[in-house]
């Protein structure tokens, strides 16, 4: 039964997230570590959690998708293509929820980057 392993992995994924946001803050504040590595690392953990996020709502699960989407945000740079991506899968969560009005916003969002 697939909605018994979501159930399951929904909670991981929260708290991989959580242990992930830790990790790249202690790696940002490291001035051992170069800018670009940086930055690079801020690119694959937002795409990392982009997917969990898209998995979880392929699921149902849409208000969890949202709170990874949005821990996602918080790791991109404003003008970098992926922040694009999750304000699109974002807009497709609400959208699918029946939020159609913030949805309408994040793709508007979207496009603007």
């Amino acid at each position: 039964d697939m909605s018994s392993d979501v159930l399951v992995v929904s909670p991981v994924f929260s708290k991989t997230s959580a242990m992930i946001a830790s990790f790249v803050e202690d790696q940002q504040n490291d001035d051992e570590i170069d800018d670009e590595e940086k930055a690079s690392e801020l690119v694959n953990v937002s795409t990392a959690m982009y997917r969990m996020a898209f998995s979880l709502a392929e699921h149902g699960y849409f208000e969890e998708a949202l709170a990874q989407f949005d821990a996602a945000l918080n790791f991109m740079p404003d003008s970098h293509y992926i922040q694009a991506c999750i304000q699109y899968g974002m807009a497709w969560v609400l959208l699918v929820s029946g939020e159609s009005k913030k949805a309408l916003r994040k793709v508007i969002g979207s496009l603007k980057l």
